[in-house]
Parts: structure tokens; C-alpha cells; sequence
């Protein structure tokens, strides 16, 4: 399987150490994991929504990585989680969830669903569990979004 990761390029490393700072809807700070996604695209929407508005990312790169098939997945799907799980109001369930994923350690990869688009995957990678020396992360690629983009965002109404 292939997954994608856009970043910055001084925070492309797949260390997990930006998560553990921050915390994500998966994960509590103190806790290292890499987001990923299924594909280039859902990457570039799962960067766009945490940008501010104006604001064309620049300077970033896009990340290939491949997870061997024989890896163990686990997954969380649409069905198992918190009927509202897509609202702020259950983010603390969701990192409880991710939470217990990382201490119980049994695989490298856990599949769940994006919160933008929940039929495509997004990918958590846990860089301290024995196996995610088998993920190939492969040469980052200078990344530049069109810049029609954001004008396509800001004619959206909310």
C-alpha cells in the first residue's frame, strides 16, 4: 500500500515528533505518530483545511511511503466509532481511541476514515513500534498547489 504525507520540508521527517508536540484527532501530545493518506489527493485536503484562508502552501514537499502488504493493519471503521465522530465534540474519544491503539502496540499501521471524506482512508503510522522499519519512506517530491485553489475556497460559502 501506498500512503502520502505533505509537509513542510524542514517537518517532512517521518519521526512523528510533530504529532507528539501537538496532538491530532488521533492522538494526545506525548504520543508519536505520522498522519498519512491513501492518496496524493486526500493528503493535499487534509492539508488544505488546516490552513488559514489566503494562504497557498508553499515550500512544502509530498512524501511517498509503502507499507508492505504482510504488515498487520488495524482499522477503526465508520461503523465503530462515536455516531458524531466527525464533529470537535467527540475529538477527545477519537485521540482516546488512537490512544489505546499506540499503548497496546500490536501493529505499525491503523487505517481510519478521513473526517472530510469518510469513504478514503487516512493512515496512522507509529514510528516506535517494532515493524515501521519495514515502511519504505521514499525521496520527497517538491510540492506546489495550484494556486486556483484558494480562490476556489474562498468562493465557497461556509
Amino acid at each position: 500500500m501506498r500512503v502520502w504525507r505533505i509537509a513542510k520540508r524542514q517537518h517532512a521527517a517521518f519521526d512523528g515528533i510533530g504529532a507528539s508536540t501537538y496532538g491530532g484527532r488521533w492522538n494526545s501530545p506525548g504520543n508519536r505518530v505520522i498522519y498519512t493518506s491513501t492518496s496524493l489527493a486526500l493528503a493535499v485536503l487534509e492539508v488544505l483545511v488546516h490552513l488559514p484562508g489566503q494562504k497557498v502552501p508553499r515550500n512544502y514537499v509530498a512524501v511517498p511511503a509503502e507499507i508492505p502488504d504482510h504488515l498487520r493493519h488495524d482499522f477503526y471503521l465508520v461503523t465503530a466509532l462515536p455516531t458524531q465522530w466527525r464533529s470537535r465534540a467527540e475529538h477527545r474519544a477519537l485521540i482516546r481511541l488512537g490512544d489505546d491503539w499506540i499503548a497496546h502496540g500490536k501493529a505499525a499501521v491503523l487505517r481510519v476514515p478521513s473526517a472530510l471524506i469518510p469513504d478514503e482512508e487516512n493512515v496512522i503510522l507509529n514510528p516506535t513500534h517494532p515493524d515501521f522499519g519495514q515502511i519504505i519512506v521514499q525521496t520527497a517530491q517538491p510540492f506546489r498547489l495550484d494556486p486556483r485553489i484558494v480562490t476556489l475556497l474562498d468562493a465557497t460559502p461556509p
